[in-house]
C-alpha cells in the first residue's frame, strides 16, 4: 500500500470518450529497507459517460497499455540451495479498467472517486482515490 498518482487527457466524439493516461505509484515499508515495490503505466482508453442522477455521473473506461513494475523478491539458487534478495523488473502489456463516480459541482468541474485496475500477466495492480476533473467544454445538459 502506498501513494499513486494519475492523469489523463480525454477527447469526446459524439457519445464516445477516448483518453490517453499515465499512472504511477509505489509501496514503501520503512521497517524493511529494499522491499519497495513501484510501477508506472501508460494507457490508451475508450469509454462512455453515464448519467445516474441530476449531477451524478459515472465514467467507464477500458483499454490497452504498457506496464512497468519493479518489485523486490527472493530468488532461489538451485546450485547451492540458497536464496538471494534482488530487484525484479517486469515490463508487459496490460488491460486497464477504470470506473469514476463523480458529482458535477460547477459548470465544467466535478469531484468523485476513481477505481482502477490493470490486468496483466505479471501483477494485478489496483488503485483507488480522489478524482478531480475539469472539462473545458461542458457536455452536460445543464450548461
Amino acid at each position: 500500500m502506498g501513494p499513486s498518482f494519475s492523469g489523463d487527457l480525454r477527447f469526446s466524439y459524439q457519445n464516445n470518450i477516448f483518453a490517453v493516461g499515465a499512472e504511477g505509484g509505489a509501496e514503501y515499508f520503512a521497517f524493511f529497507p529494499g522491499s519497495d515495490d513501484a510501477y508506472y503505466e501508460l494507457n490508451l482508453y475508450y469509454g462512455r459517460e453515464f448519467r445516474i442522477y441530476k449531477r451524478l455521473y459515472t465514467d467507464v473506461f477500458g483499454g490497452l497499455g504498457y506496464v512497468d513494475i519493479r518489485t523486490y523478491e527472493e530468488i532461489y539458487n538451485g546450485a547451492n540451495g540458497s536464496y538471494k534478495n534482488t530487484d525484479v523488473f517486469y515490463s508487459t502489456i496490460g488491460v486497464p479498467l477504470t470506473i469514476v463516480v463523480r458529482g458535477m459541482l460547477k459548470r465544467g468541474f466535478s469531484i468523485g472517486l476513481k477505481f482502477h485496475v490493470n490486468l496483466n500477466p505479471d501483477r494485478v495492480i489496483f488503485s483507488t482515490g480522489l478524482h478531480l476533473q475539469f472539462t473545458r467544454k461542458s457536455r452536460s445538459p445543464y450548461k
